[in-house]
């Protein structure tokens, strides 16, 4: 299965690009996730209950960063297993550009579903995985934004005397 899209955030791509590594914020954006750590720079561990029709099951699993080019792009590839329920394998590419508005977020992905998963065929597991990624990415945008303007409304230089 292939995804890909453009999200437009109203926030400096330092500050998104700072984001993605903000384990605490990635926790809340991930769609039903338990756990989300930084292991190492450029590696993470995760666990996600998530629902594929009735096959509901919790993941747990490993992503890596490659290609990392701060703060434009970066490669991440990971697997998840979710016991007998099946395992997800991926890999996507993101990219980050300034735009007027803020940044251009960009993403190509790439996933394989295996085991019980794939029963449901693949049109109910692409939709699925489509839905969690916009909720992945429309929690991301909330977050980072309500940071910026909590962090432009407190700054000394939004004071007016």
């Amino acid at each position: 299965m292939d995804m890909f899209g453009t999200v437009q955030l109203k926030a400096p791509r330092e500050r998104l690009w700072h984001a993605f590594h903000d384990s605490s914020l990635i926790k809340q954006c991930i769609p039903g996730c338990e756990s989300f750590e930084w292991t190492e720079e450029d590696r993470c561990v995760a666990t996600a209950a998530i629902a594929v029709g009735p096959i509901a099951a919790t993941f747990k699993g490993e992503l890596q960063l490659f290609d990392v080019e701060p703060p434009v792009t970066c490669t991440i590839s990971g697997e998840a297993n979710g016991g007998v329920k099946g395992f997800v394998m991926g890999v996507a590419k993101v990219r980050l550009d300034e735009s007027p508005e803020g940044t251009e977020l960009s993403y190509f992905a790439e996933a394989r579903f295996c085991r019980r998963l794939t029963k449901f065929g693949s049109s109910r597991v692409d939709a699925t995985a489509k839905e969690l990624a916009a909720r992945f990415f429309d929690s991301l945008c909330e977050n980072v934004e309500v940071e910026v303007r909590k962090h432009l409304f407190s700054s000394p230089s939004s004071s007016r005397g």
